[in-house]
C-alpha cells in the first residue's frame, strides 16, 4: 500500500511538471497597463495619483504656470520653486482665491526647459514641503516643450 501511495504521489509530482499553462482565451479583456501619471491636457502638462491631478505646468506667452491643487496656501509663502533635475524656476504664488491648492506663474527658463527636454525628474518646493513628481513620459514630455517653443510661447505679454 506504501509503495501504491508513494508511487502515485511521484507520478503526480512529474505529471505537474510537464503541464502546459492554461490556455488563454483571446476573446478575453488583456490587464490593464498601469495608469501613465503624466499626461498632455490641452498645454498642460498634468501629473496625477490616480484620477485627481496633483501638478500641473502650462506654458502661458512667456510665462510658465504650475498649480498644485492640494496644497494649502500659506499666507507668509508667496514662491513656488520647480526644478527639471538642477534647473530651477521661481515663480510667485497668487494669493488670491480658495486657500486650498496653489497658482504661481513667472517666465520660463530656456535652461529648464531644456532639463525637461532630456528627461530631468520634475520637482516642487512650497514652503516646508518637498514634492517628487517623477520624470514625465516622453511622448507629452516632448508636446509640452514644442509648445512652450512655438510660436504662440514667442508672443510679447498683453499691456
Amino acid at each position: 500500500m506504501r509503495e501504491t501511495l508513494a508511487f502515485a504521489a511521484a507520478a503526480a509530482a512529474l505529471a505537474g511538471c510537464g503541464a502546459q499553462p492554461e490556455a488563454r482565451d483571446a476573446s478575453a479583456p488583456a490587464t490593464p497597463a498601469a495608469e501613465q501619471p503624466w499626461t498632455l491636457e490641452g498645454a498642460a502638462l498634468v501629473r496625477r495619483e490616480g484620477r485627481a491631478p496633483v501638478f500641473r505646468l502650462v506654458c502661458a506667452g512667456r510665462e510658465l504656470h504650475a498649480e498644485l491643487p492640494g496644497v494649502a496656501r500659506i499666507s507668509s509663502e508667496d514662491r513656488l520653486t520647480v526644478g527639471a533635475g538642477d534647473r530651477l524656476v521661481v515663480l510667485v504664488v497668487s494669493m488670491e482665491g480658495a486657500e486650498q491648492g496653489i497658482g504661481a506663474a513667472g517666465p520660463h527658463e530656456p535652461d529648464f526647459l531644456a532639463a525637461l527636454a532630456q528627461g530631468a525628474p520634475l520637482a516642487a518646493s512650497y514652503g516646508a514641503r518637498q514634492m517628487a513628481l517623477g520624470i514625465p513620459a516622453a511622448e507629452p514630455r516632448a508636446q509640452f516643450v514644442a509648445e512652450c517653443h512655438g510660436p504662440a510661447a514667442h508672443r510679447p505679454p498683453r499691456g
